[in-house]
């Protein structure tokens, strides 16, 4: 991990010696689970997180945002110069130094930024600044801390799924007593074919576009993950349409499927200007078109409580015709993202029940 951490310090221009060798590293934190990926802390108590292949997370101590013990504060005083204008500045500028775009991490976008706190007399010397998704406003892309002095970056935490790179090769073995659930694609073609004739006629005519009987080889990937006694997958089809399964080992169900093109809730990142469009729907409209689809999915799901509407989070002027809406029948989730200006299904879940 130290090239990791040394380019990185090079990027940034740390005050750090480079290259970061063994001698420099006061602690190493490695995965428990033998994945590539662990904490470093440097002599200089400057700190690393390496995970999926790069540098997640740096900070110099601990961040003023996880301070939870009030009589060190006094140690995060000093003098404000910098301005908020100032502040979002370089973090942007440290970001651009990791080779980052704006666009890769929503930074052209308003971020939300914590001005420094005043404490009596006294000013915390730390900006907090981070960009949330588009697509989950509950989730940052990036969370940041500036000296409020300097301008340099005290704390960096990248969360984006399309940051991630391939983890270097290790010339070492986990340990064999490891714990890990059984992830593992399906191909057995039997095994396969159980699995899609589950999944719903009516679904893969109209929304995921696809004929029946489902031939084995219009599923590019099928896997899945077996616990004790849960399993937990996805079909993910040749045309881009993803599938998802849950249930006990011996009963697994279709729970659900998303899109392509599918806005919220994906497990990469997404191109904002690509889902701009117009609103031809009310909410209203819509919400009608996401019961249909549930009760064609699940008939035993009955809807009576009013649905939580999730919006993208994006500027009053940039226009995603998109919404979703959540509602909780008899303690399982069901979700539904509406296109509102197709009127398109784009993802829908509905929570098997337990058992």
């Amino acid at each position: 991990m130290l090239p990791f951490v040394s380019d990185f310090a090079t990027r940034l221009q740390l005050p750090i010696a480079l290259p970061v060798t063994q001698s420099n590293v006061l602690a190493c934190l490695p995965d428990q689970e033998g994945k590539v990926e662990g904490f470093v802390i440097l002599t200089n108590d400057y700190r690393f997180w390496f995970s999926r292949g790069h540098i997640r997370r740096f900070s110099v101590g601990f961040p003023y945002r996880e301070l939870q013990d009030p009589g060190r504060i006094s140690k995060f005083y000093g003098e404000v110069r910098l301005s908020r204008i100032d502040a979002v500045a370089a973090a942007k500028s440290a970001l651009h130094k990791l080779g980052l775009t704006d666009e890769q991490v929503y930074a052209n976008f308003d971020p939300i930024v914590h001005e420094p706190d005043k404490v009596g007399t006294n000013r915390v010397a730390r900006y907090s600044i981070e960009w949330k998704k588009p697509n989950e406003a509950d989730f940052p892309s990036v969370e940041m801390e500036i000296n409020a002095t300097t301008g340099s970056p005290l704390f960096i935490c990248l969360w984006g799924f399309d940051l991630d790179k391939a983890d270097p090769v290790v010339n070492a073995e986990p340990p064999p007593d490891l714990h890990k659930p059984d992830w593992r694609p399906i191909t057995a073609e039997k095994e396969k074919t159980d699995i899609l004739s589950r999944v719903n006629p009516e679904i893969c005519k109209t929304i995921c576009r696809l004929d029946l009987p489902i031939a084995t080889n219009e599923a590019r990937t099928v896997w899945g993950v077996r616990y004790s006694r849960y399993f937990d997958g996805e079909i993910v089809f040749t045309n881009g349409y993803v599938m998802l399964m849950e249930g006990n080992t011996t009963d697994c169900r279709i729970s659900g499927f998303a899109a392509p093109d599918a806005f919220f809730d994906t497990d990469h990142e997404i191109h904002v200007p690509a889902f701009i469009g117009t609103r031809k729907l009310t909410e209203r409209q819509a919400e009608k078109i996401a019961k249909k689809w549930v009760a064609l999915f699940d008939p035993t799901v009955i809807i009576d409580n009013k649905a939580l509407i999730t919006h993208p989070n994006l500027p009053a002027n940039i226009i995603v015709p998109r919404c979703k809406f959540n509602w909780t029948v008899k303690g399982r989730l069901v979700a539904v993202e509406v296109d509102l200006e197709s009127g398109g299904v784009k993802s829908l879940l509905v929570e098997q029940p337990t058992k």
